[in-house]
């Protein structure tokens, strides 16, 4: 029978192709300033280069420095290096420089985004109190990740990965006895009603 791989590969391709055919109807709010994309508010806004060419994709994926399909948890938007990355949620900031990772948790702690390969040093500095509102600037698109073990802005083509988690909170036994302890676990942003944390 045909190749696993291969036709995985052109399923790949074919939602691509309809992901990019989808974007023709991604649409900026003037009053606002915010982008949506399929529903959902957008981690990168047309309103700060309307003349972007922007794609994303999501599910199994073959990952080239593993060897092997596995699971892609999330969306990633291509766009150029250097495109600026805004705030979906309000909510807390935590950067982690190292991974080029920044993480947005809600107040109430039942979700958290994640944008993935942003440059460490594009991250936009939140202050003291680490506070993000919808629309704010984090960072920007690049290519950062690890290659031959070491931690480059040229590791991938640029694009922003990224995830909506959801706190699917799990009962753990301690010293103490038992406690609920916060489990977040990746969901399709599209799915979820984020309007709560999204007041501008």
């Amino acid at each position: 029978g045909p190749d696993p791989k291969v036709l995985g590969r052109l399923e790949r391709e074919v939602k691509d192709k309809i992901n990019m055919t989808e974007f023709s109807k991604y649409l900026t709010d003037k009053e606002t300033g915010l982008s949506w994309y399929a529903g959902m508010l957008s981690p990168i806004s047309l309103e700060k280069d309307p003349n972007l060419s922007l794609g994303a994709s999501e599910g199994s994926r073959f990952f080239e420095n593993e060897g092997f399909y596995r699971s892609h948890d999330g969306m990633d938007f291509a766009a150029p290096g250097g495109t600026q990355t805004v705030s979906t949620i309000n909510g807390t900031v935590k950067q982690e420089a190292g991974s080029g990772t920044v993480t947005i948790t809600t107040d109430d702690g039942k979700y958290r985004v994640r944008y993935l390969h942003m440059p460490p040093g594009s991250f936009v500095d939140v202050g003291h109190d680490g506070r993000t509102s919808v629309g704010d600037d984090l960072g920007k698109v690049g290519g950062w990740g690890l290659r031959d073990g070491k931690w480059k802005n040229d590791a991938y083509a640029p694009h922003l990965h990224y995830e909506v988690l959801e706190n699917r909170p799990v009962l753990v036994k301690t010293d103490q006895g038992f406690e609920m302890r916060p489990r977040y676990v990746p969901i399709d942003p599209r799915s979820v009603d984020l309007s709560k944390y999204q007041t501008k």
